[in-house]
């Protein structure tokens, strides 16, 4: 029943020529679906990362003012079971106004590498692929 409901509420407005394309209610995958599950530990205006799919396991919000370029290094960011959060996300929720970035840090070329571009919004489960690869987390500006 919830997997049905979740299904209806899928909207994605992909607008060709230079415009992003908008997911609301849509998984964190361009065009596809999504369960939901938890999604409500965060408040208005917070980024929500999990480290399970449809927004299970323990949790994370990252909110107040995030300006244009404000990074969340997930390497410095304790883990509740020990440890730290890098490589851990596996599902996320944008309630900010902002787009926010996924990135994972590439040692071969010692650049970051974007794997998820969040507009504001968009909520779900990262594609497997990128799935327990995120570094850190950037508001693009």
């Amino acid at each position: 029943m919830l997997k049905s409901i979740a299904k209806l509420l899928v909207l994605t407005v992909a607008v060709i020529g230079g415009a992003i394309a908008v997911p609301t209610a849509a998984s964190a995958s361009p065009a596809g679906g999504a369960g939901i599950q938890a999604y409500t530990d965060c408040g208005q205006w917070q980024f929500g990362f999990w480290d399970h799919p449809y927004g299970g396991g323990p949790a994370r919000c990252w909110g107040g003012t995030i300006n244009c370029g404000d990074w969340l290094d997930l390497y410095h960011l304790p883990y509740p079971y020990g440890g730290n959060w890098r490589d851990r996300i596996e599902s996320i929720q944008n309630k900010t106004s902002a787009t926010m970035g996924l990135d994972n840090w590439n040692s071969a070329t010692r650049r970051w590498d974007r794997l998820w571009t969040s507009v504001p919004g968009n909520w779900g489960n990262l594609p497997v692929g990128i799935r327990n690869a995120t570094d850190r987390i950037i508001r693009v500006c």
